[in-house]
């Protein structure tokens, strides 16, 4: 993960998390059904984020994941 700075958190359907960073954007994890970890993505401004800040995480009824930057 990027920094310890987190700012939010979400997991969805899915079982995946995903971490909000202060000033590193955002961190994605996948676990294996025993639990493990089996892949870390963090996206960024070069992923499509308009800022690497980012202030909350939200899903909605259709399962979409919303990002708060500033």
């Amino acid at each position: 993960m990027p920094s310890n700075s987190i700012s939010s958190f979400l997991e969805d359907k899915n079982g995946k998390i995903w971490i909000g960073f202060e000033n590193d954007g955002l961190t994605r994890i996948s676990f294996s059904s025993d639990g493990n970890i089996l892949a870390e993505k963090t996206y960024g401004v070069k992923q499509g984020l308009i800022s690497t800040k980012i202030l909350s995480l939200a899903n909605d009824y259709e399962e979409n994941i919303w990002i708060g930057t500033y």
